[in-house]
């Protein structure tokens, strides 16, 4: 049986430090104020740390630096967004992205976006495309290669913050 894809969906623009990301708006669990972070002071530096949310702890994580950016100071306007992923690797079902401010919420339908690289800026990585979207230039993350990529991170901080003996109990 087939079943008609909906004509519009509701998606939310996310100001970055020199970018918008676009996603759909049933992505974004969550908006934090930006408190109780864990920070980690160890690698990929994307990896901010960890926030408490619902008795759960989630990566918190600087889009800036999956898109190849510079990773920006705190903002006062900051916001930590909690995202539902939409793969299985992150085993939390949800991480923490750091906003430059609240989301806007978007009506997207097939008129309203359009695919846009003609604009000279460069390429992003983990970005599936861009788009323009009225008058605002969005990118639409690859979630499945960003998920992925947090999952590897988490590996790497675990691992590295386990007592050497409990190494080959992991490995095993």
């Amino acid at each position: 049986m087939d079943e008609a894809l909906p004509d519009q969906v509701y998606g939310a623009l996310v100001a970055l430090n020199g970018e918008t990301w676009l996603l759909p708006n049933a992505a974004i669990a969550d908006v934090l104020a930006f408190d109780n972070v864990e920070l980690n002071t160890g690698s990929p530096d994307w990896l901010f740390g960890f926030v408490d949310w619902r008795d759960r702890r989630l990566p918190l994580v600087a889009a800036e630096g999956l898109l190849g950016l510079p990773i920006p100071e705190r903002m006062p306007r900051a916001r930590l967004l909690v995202i539902n992923t939409v793969t299985d690797q992150v085993q939390a079902g949800q991480y923490v992205l750091v906003a430059q401010g609240y989301p806007q919420l978007v009506t997207v339908n097939e008129r309203a976006v359009q695919q846009d690289w003609t604009d000279g800026l460069p390429e992003r990585a983990n970005t599936a495309a861009r788009v323009r979207i009225g008058t605002n230039t969005a990118l639409i993350p690859d979630l499945d290669r960003i998920e992925g990529k947090i999952a590897s991170a988490l590996v790497r901080v675990e691992a590295s913050t386990l007592d050497p003996v409990e190494l080959p109990a992991l490995l095993s």
